[in-house]
């Protein structure tokens, strides 16, 4: 055989090795091809179910996503509505709040204006309570002087009484000499001046108590020093000073005198019209 001959064996001995390989890798890849078929059909029908399964528990948490946003959209509806209601509540509560600020400005100008006033009122009162002890004091003086003008009343009284029973007296002497006067004057005698006729103490000033034709009875009496005989001057100060004429002292008693009165003119002595002896001693 020759060396082409051997070539050519050699040759197709290695062609038939790797046709035989070929075969051989091609029945395995057929049959790994088949087992890897049935494995992805068993992980199809497992990804089918999966996914069916999947789409159930998808469906199942869509629905429930689905609730849950209608629970949500009811409770937004709901906050939305209280919101609305708060807003409108807000709205209300800072009007009220602006009127409760005017309010509460008015209220505090009115406070510091009674505070104004209180204090005003507090000095009022501390016066009122100066003045109402001065008035107290003023009072209690007053009551003071009320005991002691009472007392002084009953003791003038009491001298009032007394000085009322000599006048009553004097009256009655008075009355007597008038009824002797006038008895002289029906039988046709005159009384004239008193002999030795002289003037009254100094500083000797009275009333006229009551009056009888020419006759008067005084205020002054032997307790002021008057004697009879004794000159007093008569005059009136109203409506204008007026010397009324002359009373010459006829009779005396303690605080009260009689006299016979001499007129000027024409005047005529009337009773509270004032005697007094300074004019004759001029």
């Amino acid at each position: 055989m020759t060396a082409l001959g051997k070539t050519l064996v050699f040759f197709n001995l290695l062609f038939s090795l790797v046709i035989g390989g070929l075969i051989v890798t091609v029945y395995v890849t057929r049959t790994n091809w088949k087992n890897g078929y049935e494995e992805a059909l068993k992980q199809r029908d497992a990804a089918i179910s999966s996914r069916t399964a999947l789409d159930k528990q998808r469906t199942d948490e869509a629905q429930k996503f689905n609730a849950t946003i209608k629970q949500l959209q009811g409770e937004l509806d709901v906050t939305t509505r209280n919101l609305n209601e708060k807003t409108t509540e807000l709205a209300n509560l800072n009007t009220q709040l602006s009127s409760f600020k005017a309010i509460s400005s008015t209220e505090k100008t009115n406070a510091q204006t009674a505070t104004i006033e209180i204090g005003k009122l507090h000095n009022e009162r501390d016066q009122m309570a100066s003045q109402m002890t001065e008035r107290n004091q003023i009072i209690l003086n007053l009551e003071k002087e009320h005991v002691t003008l009472r007392n002084r009343a009953v003791s003038a009284e009491i001298a009032r009484n007394a000085t009322q029973e000599r006048l009553d007296k004097l009256m009655i002497s008075y009355e007597q000499m008038v009824a002797q006067i006038n008895d002289l004057r029906s039988r046709g005698i005159v009384a004239g001046p008193a002999q030795g006729s002289r003037s009254a103490p100094v500083e000797v000033r009275g009333k006229v108590l009551g009056t009888a034709d020419d006759l008067a009875t005084i205020s002054l009496g032997s307790d002021h020093g008057l004697q009879t005989g004794n000159l007093l001057q008569v005059y009136r100060m109203s409506p204008a000073p007026t010397w009324v004429g002359t009373l010459q002292v006829i009779k005396t008693e303690p605080h009260y005198a009689l006299g016979k009165f001499t007129p000027n003119g024409r005047n005529v002595i009337r009773k509270d019209d004032t005697v007094d002896s300074k004019i004759l001693l001029k």
